[in-house]
């Protein structure tokens, strides 16, 4: 059995870039399941009223919340295009 270490794939530089690379794969699997999960929750939020609500509790927190922002933003549009204002540039 060979014990060098450069050889070894679990202490080998190839094998450190395959668990780096995993790993950022598997946490951007998990922020994007998030994100999924945080916008069908906001789903709710529809309408311009259920909208500028939760967007005033959100400015009252005193944090910073660009994802949910973000997100209430496309809600937003979304309702005006179904109504017919606004209409989708692809």
């Amino acid at each position: 059995m060979n014990t060098n270490s450069a050889i070894h794939p679990s202490t080998s530089r190839a094998g450190h870039l395959w668990t780096s690379v995993r790993d950022q794969v598997r946490t951007r699997r998990a922020a994007r399941a998030e994100h999924q999960r945080l916008r069908a929750e906001l789903a709710a939020y529809d309408t311009p009223s259920a909208i500028e609500d939760l967007m005033a509790a959100v400015s009252a927190s005193g944090e910073a919340h660009p994802e949910i922002e973000a997100i209430l933003a496309e809600n937003r549009m979304a309702y005006h295009r179904r109504q017919g204002g606004l209409r989708h540039v692809a």
